[in-house]
């Protein structure tokens, strides 16, 4: 290598490593290249992804989270052979989720919990609103009927329900068909 002022005359030579490679190798590309990393799960469902960091060499997991966001865990030590059975067992977790708190709610326990803590913030006439709603929720859908298993279908089944029996407000006229925006 030949220097010529602020300028490597070996970076011009096209039969160079470095002009071949498209750039040149420092050291910190060497320390990331060699950084060791561990990919555990399927794509998608419950992948975990082991690696250092290189200015600390702690080792991190790294996983999505129920909601799909990006999730980093330390692991608490250096040790990459513990860490790997760490990503181990939490893809085995991942796969398997626990989800009986997400999807065990009920239609009546969701309006039970909206009427006692939501509705008292509201003027009388919402209040009242939000009752007669829940009334006939419950009525068309049924009460044991399970939030997560809600689909398009019931959705439509409640609107054609609720404009087959009318405006249920008090002071209306029974029976009365209503808008095609009315939302009771």
């Amino acid at each position: 290598m030949v220097e010529r002022g602020f300028f490597r005359t070996d970076l011009l030579n096209p039969w160079s490593a470095e002009w071949s490679s498209g750039h040149i190798e420092t050291m910190s590309h060497r320390k990331q290249r060699e950084t060791p990393s561990y990919v555990t799960g399927e794509k998608g469902k419950n992948r975990v992804r082991v690696f250092t960091d290189p200015r600390t060499s702690m080792v991190y997991l790294e996983y999505r989270d129920g909601k799909g966001r990006k999730a980093r865990t330390a692991c608490g030590h250096r040790d990459f052979a513990d860490a790997k059975a760490q990503a181990d067992d939490l893809a085995a977790q991942l796969r398997h989720p626990d989800r009986r708190h997400v999807g065990a709610i009920t239609l009546a326990e969701l309006f039970d919990n909206y009427l006692r803590e939501v509705t008292p913030t509201k003027g009388a006439s919402k209040q009242a609103h939000d009752r007669r709603t829940a009334s006939l929720v419950l009525d068309i859908l049924g009460p044991a009927r399970r939030v997560e298993e809600l689909t398009h279908r019931d959705a439509a089944r409640f609107v054609a329900e609720r404009r087959r029996r009318g405006d249920c407000r008090s002071g209306a006229r029974r029976g009365q068909p209503l808008r095609a925006r009315a939302l009771q």
